[in-house]
């Protein structure tokens, strides 16, 4: 795997808030729960493989390096929580007919968010629109085979 240095991702000193769909953030929800992750580290990771690719992410887990959140966990890209501590997942039933949006704030490293300001420069975007863009295309796709039907997702 890659040996590129990332030590400057060590620290998570700067912050983003980005305004998402109620109905995105259950899905992400589910989506970490299901993974048994916190959703900042999905984010985190999420952003880390956009901007620096999923190869050296996969590189920093296997040498256990990568550490953006408590830096007494051995990796947070692991489950942070063990499975036989963790509560049951309560199904959130999603609405198609939602307005709603809800504040996410993710603590990151300022390189990352430099790193996505950049990005978010080159398209004439603020950053926390570009970031939404990319979580929702991340979780939702940019084409599924057919449409999403989130009111029913509860029954899946």
């Amino acid at each position: 795997m890659t040996d590129r240095d990332y030590d400057e991702l060590q620290l998570c000193d700067a912050a983003l808030k980005v305004w998402l769909p109620e109905n995105v953030i259950k899905v992400l929800y589910e989506i970490t729960v299901l993974l048994n992750i916190p959703i900042s580290d999905f984010i985190r990771q999420l952003f880390f493989t956009h901007l620096y690719g999923r190869y050296d992410l996969l590189g920093y887990i296997e040498r256990s390096k990568l550490k953006f959140t408590d830096p007494d966990q051995p990796s947070p890209c692991a489950k942070t929580v063990p499975k036989e501590e963790a509560s049951p997942s309560p199904r959130i039933p999603l609405s198609s007919d939602s307005n709603k949006v809800i504040a996410l704030k993710v603590c990151l490293p300022s390189a990352m968010k430099q790193g996505l300001i950049d990005l978010a420069d080159k398209k004439y975007q603020p950053v926390s629109e570009y970031a939404r863009q990319l979580i929702i295309t991340h979780l939702l796709g940019h084409q599924a085979p057919s449409p999403v039907h989130l009111e029913n997702a509860e029954e899946a």
